[in-house]
């Protein structure tokens, strides 16, 4: 039975989780905003300048001009609102609090997060919802954070190729099944899985020497900390596939309580 003492030290390790994975995902995305950025504005000035600089051959043309400029400027206001939504995200590092969580809604809510971070890599991310009348028994921050960290640790190891997250209902066993499907190459799962093959016990994320910095946390920490955090919430983290010769497909699955309205 575990102690008040090692309750509490859990759930500061995965609070420290927490704040890790949002603190290195907004850092990463507001990288990636700042890059997308520059081609909308570089866009208006040069547009704007051929206009000012009397270059264009007809009223037809500037007119054209004007809308090509005007389109950048709207590309331009999607970033900025994207990234003033994403710095918005409440850092609520508060204890799990199990509830019915929507799927649907945590889909679109990872997609929002995550699509930006996938185009400027040109990777084909495809997130598809389930049914809204779809529920499963988790805390909605942690849960949407793990997903995201998942999805975009995927991204950030992955040069082309496709991910997607898709979501299976087993109505009878009262389980949800995510799963995590991408083309991430062979060698990024090389320390994940000698992680997951030395881990004895519960998924652990400090050191002897106290906690690892963020900007250390690794891929293999991460994933053992978010496996920690579903095992909290009645759910488990499996790896059901990592490249080979004759696949190239990683599948991760998540699986979590389902609440139906009988519940």
């Amino acid at each position: 039975m575990e102690s008040p003492t090692s309750g509490s030290l859990r759930q500061l390790e995965m609070a420290y989780w927490l704040a890790s994975e949002q603190a290195r995902f907004h850092a990463g995305f507001l990288a990636r905003v700042s890059h997308e950025l520059r081609s909308p504005i570089n866009g208006v000035i040069g547009l704007q300048q051929l206009i000012l600089n009397d270059l264009c051959d007809s009223p037809e043309e500037e007119r054209e001009f004007v809308r090509q400029a005007n389109g950048a400027a709207q590309k331009m206001l999607g970033l900025l609102d994207q990234a003033i939504a994403i710095s918005r995200i409440s850092q609520d590092f508060r204890k799990l609090e199990l509830q019915p969580v929507q799927l649907a809604g945590t889909f679109l809510t990872v997609g929002d997060r995550t699509q930006l971070l996938a185009r400027s890599r040109n990777l084909q991310l495809e997130i598809l919802p389930p049914s809204p009348a779809y529920y499963v028994l988790a805390d909605p921050q942690w849960l949407q954070q793990g997903l995201v960290s998942l999805v975009s640790g995927a991204i950030a190891t992955m040069r082309d190729g496709s991910i997607r997250l898709t979501a299976a209902i087993d109505a009878p066993t009262k389980l949800a099944r995510l799963i995590l499907e991408d083309t991430r190459p062979a060698e990024a799962w090389q320390e994940p899985l000698d992680q997951l093959a030395a881990l004895s016990q519960n998924p652990k994320i400090t050191r002897s020497s106290g906690y690892v910095p963020v900007a250390q946390l690794s891929p293999g920490s991460s994933l053992l900390a978010f496996q920690s955090i579903l095992e909290a919430m009645g759910g488990r983290l499996e790896l059901l596939n990592t490249p080979t010769e004759n696949s190239p497909l990683s599948r991760l699955q998540i699986t979590l309580p389902l609440i139906q309205e009988e519940d």
